[in-house]
């Protein structure tokens, strides 16, 4: 009798691999592939995926019509390949695959480098503010930890030895504290540059 585990990767192996496959039976069956091609061209998606249509369709003895796919796969180009989508790409910071014709590709490639160039800056600013935001919790930690250093130091009354280990260990902690804190100001000063930066370059970039 299967486990209740066995059952339960019995069942995920069966996603996984229905997961894979890009066009079920009744798709290949149905299929216009004048439209499937256009819309692929339309996403920037390569031609060649018209191969993994071909294999997924194998399965139910449906043949995809390749001279339609590319038919629309190239009028989905002339719709994927203009400034204003490579921009919307590159802004995004998705991967340009090479797809378009010479004769388009000029024109959205200017598009894709402005674009980009507004990705790189946001990720830019993003990743300082997420080291801010590390740091801040690292501080509070610590303040935490020293504030509670403190107190034990008030309970121990006379006891110098552990007085003096409490104090040795407080003022480690206050040496750290300034350390951070002074890496926290240089890094709130890098965010306010790079978020003008950031400023900047999208609207120099989206004109």
């Amino acid at each position: 009798m299967r486990s209740a585990l066995d059952s339960f990767v019995f069942v995920l192996l069966l996603l996984l691999v229905n997961g894979c496959s890009v066009m079920t039976e009744s798709e290949c069956r149905l299929a216009n592939w004048h439209t499937v091609g256009f819309e692929d061209g339309s996403q920037g998606h390569l031609s060649s995926r018209v191969g993994i249509y071909r294999k997924d369709c194998s399965d139910y003895s449906v043949v995809p019509d390749f001279k339609a796919y590319q038919a629309g796969y190239q009028r989905g180009l002339q719709r994927y390949c203009t400034a204003s989508r490579g921009y919307a790409e590159g802004e995004q910071g998705k991967h340009y695959q090479g797809v378009c014709p010479s004769a388009l590709e000029a024109r959205f490639l200017s598009g894709y480098q402005r674009g980009h160039q507004v990705y790189q800056a946001r990720q830019h600013w993003q990743s300082i503010t997420q080291k801010i935001s590390t740091l801040e919790q690292d501080l509070r930690s610590l303040r935490t930890e020293l504030s509670t250093k403190e107190q034990e130091l008030i309970e121990q009354g006379d006891h110098i030895d552990k007085r003096s280990a409490l104090m040795n260990s407080i003022n480690h902690i206050r040496a750290k504290e300034f350390q951070l804190q002074n890496e926290l100001y240089q890094l709130q000063s890098d965010e306010r540059w790079a978020r003008e930066e950031y400023d900047v370059i999208r609207l120099r970039n989206t004109r």
